[in-house]
């Protein structure tokens, strides 16, 4: 809503009465969304360190980074995060009723994930982008498990492929000790070993039809 008044074709005094009207609303949501990522990437932060230290063999740190508009600091303090959202808002009050449209806030926010200090993004190769994906897979399943006291069915769609022996070894090692349900998809069957082999059940899928194989 805040930002159809944005938008209307009125006069700004008008248009500034009702933007204080709804600013309140926006504070208060969005500045607890704001706090619940910033706590989430400090768990995954926590996780995905542990998981890509052991899949690298202490060879690479990951860090993700939370990137915030409202926010110079990432504090855990709901009552300071208002008060620079609230400064935020007033500051760039002109801009967004020229400009028509929220500037500012959660829906304006990303994240970036670092490796060694690099932005993966830019500076990782496909390679250090699927371990990485891996870090955070696992440590989403991990955070899921401590909330729901049960793994969730963990999906990975021709990921073997781009891991190297090591890699793939510490992965389906870890699916089969932490008893976590999987469907991996995967074009070459030599990517896993007879004891996988012996836990799972194989499809094949031929011409449009499943074949259990």
């Amino acid at each position: 809503h805040r930002n159809n008044i944005l938008k209307k074709e009125i006069n700004q005094k008008k248009k500034k009465e009702q933007l204080l009207i709804w600013d309140p609303r926006l504070i208060e949501r969005g500045s607890f969304l704001i706090l619940t990522r910033i706590k989430f990437i400090k768990k995954i932060n926590r996780l995905a360190h542990k998981f890509h230290q052991k899949i690298t063999k202490e060879k690479e740190n990951i860090e993700l980074a939370y990137q915030s508009n409202i926010l110079k600091d990432q504090e855990e303090n709901i009552s300071s995060i208002n008060k620079e959202f609230k400064d935020k808002l007033e500051e760039h009050r002109e801009k967004e009723i020229e400009q028509r449209a929220t500037l500012l806030g959660p829906h304006r926010d990303d994240f970036s994930v670092s490796i060694n200090g690099f932005n993966i993004a830019s500076y990782g190769s496909q390679g250090q982008q699927r371990t990485a994906v891996l870090s955070l897979k696992l440590s989403e399943l991990e955070l899921i498990k401590e909330r729901e006291g049960v793994y969730p069915i963990f999906f990975l769609d021709d990921v073997m492929s781009e891991l190297d022996e090591d890699r793939r070894h510490f992965l389906l090692g870890l699916i089969i000790d932490k008893k976590v349900q999987a469907f991996i998809t995967s074009i070459n069957l030599d990517y896993f070993n007879s004891n996988i082999k012996e836990k799972s059940r194989i499809f094949k899928i031929e011409e449009g039809k499943i074949i259990n194989l």
